[in-house]
């Protein structure tokens, strides 16, 4: 188990169905350990919101790290904040 000093804290915003199916939460704290990867946010959110779980599996749901569009492999650091951008559909 990892200890506090090697975890920290991260703020996910949750947009549209994302918020929907988190209940109408607008955000989430999620803990992550140091080194995490924007993949391993997503898979770390996707256990402590369930609900979240297949629309995170979806390869047309993006993450943003620090209001930019961020890959699975890019670092998340303490401080970072990361939002979620499910597809939407319209016309």
């Amino acid at each position: 188990m990892a200890t506090e000093a090697q975890t920290f804290r991260v703020r996910v915003h949750l947009f549209a169905r994302a918020k929907e199916l988190a209940g109408g939460a607008s955000f989430v704290d999620t803990e992550l350990i140091r080194g995490s990867t924007v993949g391993q946010a997503r898979k770390a959110l996707a256990a402590q919101v369930p609900a979240l779980a297949e629309l995170l599996g979806s390869a047309s749901t993006a993450l943003a790290r620090n209001s930019d569009f961020a890959d699975d492999t890019d670092a998340v650091e303490d401080g970072d904040e990361l939002a979620v951008l499910p597809p939407v559909s319209g016309g």
